[in-house]
């Protein structure tokens, strides 16, 4: 599973390091995920003859003898003068896979491995005008909790004495004992913010493989950056190559600055993944912590009294205490649930680094760009192109019958399962595709007309059906592998009846 692809110059001493021709010498940094869940990156330095982008030749130009656009146009390898595009990026690791096929980093790439996981939230001190925007940090935080494994850490600025940690200890043991885990408990004190926030980025954020919690992008991660640049702290380290990139969360609202992720860095938002793919609960009523955790676990938040002020000016030990929890909680919702499996699938499967596995659009534009890659038949790209489109541009979308105004009896609806790609893969409906739109018109032997009157080649082959077929037929091997695996699960069952004289089921 990849995290993150970036291309940067090479440099050695702070050189800038030139090829033979005096070129800037670039490399490609892939981060991934092993077999045993850690954070690895895999480098290759990329040679000049690689260092170019795709354009439509124009007349005069020699086309490139191997490979077309995606519309069967003409195209050169135009040097590159700028940034390199993300296709570009794909196609080298699609090179990549296919020149190396033995090598293990690059088979990592496409493995579906879980990282090793770290559970976080934070408080942050209130005042009487209530929680502070992230956006502007500007209270102090109080208290950092991690879950790690079976120990449950917690970084604050209250000075505990040990009867109070093993208050703590305790509690935390009686609101978890239904579950199997059996959590420790570690308080680790700090006498100011920024021994706190430096104790958490670089013994915590820096070495655990894969950091989240629930809504860490909406609060949590955004606070801390935000806090850490008021305080003047250096932070960039968190990052590999000490890059960070801009990240919308689906939650943000309008106008929403982007959240600033280090590059590398496995980091998601359980809450954003929950919201996405869960389908345990419906409808999802609340996206609240205590409201999802009482629904899939059984089990709630810390209940207090006090306001979050009065909590923290009197009661130390209870605020340390529900900062545990509520990441141990978010621990529990992904041990039962395994959504993050579902995010974590998609994005291998569909080759994207993680978090653009949210994207929709950007994930369909990969596969794209891979099928056309390596269609052995016809083998093309979609050129660099800049695309001016007014705003006031529209675009047709289904067909639909005009209405007969009237009253009706007997009226039956159909909802047909996979309507859209079933027409697509009967119609050949590809962009390169089609041909016109004539509803008068009489197809020949090799076009294939649409109610619409759009009419399609069948002298081809579309990219979009194949992509489509390809992943139908995924689905339809991943269903009875699911199938089967469900009657195993019964079989195994039984056998656990006979043995124990009760159901793992029910566990």
């Amino acid at each position: 599973m990849i995290i993150n692809t970036e291309v940067r110059d090479y440099t050695q001493n702070g050189r800038f390091v030139l090829d033979a021709k005096g070129n800037k010498q670039k490399f490609l940094c892939v981060s991934y995920i092993d077999k045993e869940g850690l954070a690895k990156t895999f480098t290759y330095i990329i040679p000049q003859d690689q260092m170019y982008q795709w354009k439509y030749a124009k007349r005069g130009e020699t086309p490139d003898p191997s490979f077309q656009s995606w519309d069967f146009k003409p195209v050169i390898k135009e040097p590159l003068k700028s940034k390199m595009t993300e296709q570009r990026v794909h196609e080298i690791m699609l090179d990549l896979r296919r020149w190396y096929p033995d090598n293990p980093m690059i088979q990592a790439f496409d493995e579906m491995n879980t990282p090793k996981t770290a559970y976080c939230d934070i408080e942050v001190d209130v005042q009487d005008d209530g929680f502070p925007d992230p956006k502007n940090a500007k209270n102090p935080v109080n208290t950092i909790s991690v879950v790690y494994e079976d120990t449950v850490y917690v970084l604050g600025l209250a000075m505990l004495t040990d009867d109070e940690q093993k208050w703590i200890a305790e509690k935390i043991t009686e609101h978890c004992k239904q579950f199997t885990t059996d959590y420790k408990f570690v308080y680790r004190p700090h006498v100011n913010e920024v021994s706190l926030l430096m104790d958490f980025f670089t013994n915590f954020v820096k070495p655990i493989p894969c950091i989240t919690g629930w809504n860490w992008f909406g609060y949590d991660w955004p606070y801390l950056v935000n806090r850490a640049k008021k305080l003047g702290m250096y932070i960039d380290f968190l990052s590999l190559t000490n890059e960070w990139f801009k990240y919308k969360p689906q939650q943000a609202k309008e106008g929403d600055d982007p959240v600033m992720v280090p590059l590398h860095k496995c980091m998601y938002d359980y809450m954003e993944v929950f919201k996405k793919w869960d389908q345990s609960i419906k409808p999802k009523e609340s996206l609240a912590l205590d409201w999802v955790a009482g629904k899939v676990l059984g089990v709630k938040k810390v209940v207090h009294q006090l306001g979050f002020k009065e909590m923290w000016e009197q009661q130390k030990k209870e605020y340390v205490f529900y900062n545990g929890i509520d990441s141990v909680l978010v621990r529990e919702i992904d041990m039962k649930l395994r959504t993050s499996d579902v995010f974590f699938a998609l994005a291998t499967l569909m080759r994207t680094p993680l978090l653009v596995a949210f994207s929709s659009t950007k994930s369909i534009e990969i596969v794209q760009a891979e099928y056309i890659y390596q269609d052995e038949e016809h083998p093309r790209i979609f050129p660099n192109m800049k695309k001016n489109i007014e705003q006031s541009e529209g675009y047709e979308g289904a067909f639909v019958f005009e209405p007969i105004p009237g009253v009706y009896n007997n009226v039956l609806t159909l909802d047909y399962a996979s309507l859209y790609p079933t027409t697509i893969r009967q119609f050949n409906i590809s962009p390169e595709t089609f041909l016109f739109k004539d509803p008068n018109h009489t197809p020949t032997a090799d076009e294939i007309k649409c109610t619409s009157g759009a009419v399609y080649t069948k002298k081809i082959n579309g990219f979009i059906p194949k992509i489509l077929t390809d992943f139908y037929g995924k689905r339809k091997a991943y269903k009875k592998q699911m199938v089967a695996a469900e009657k195993e699960k019964y079989r195994l069952n039984e056998i656990y009846e006979r043995r124990f004289g009760k159901s793992y089921l029910e566990d």
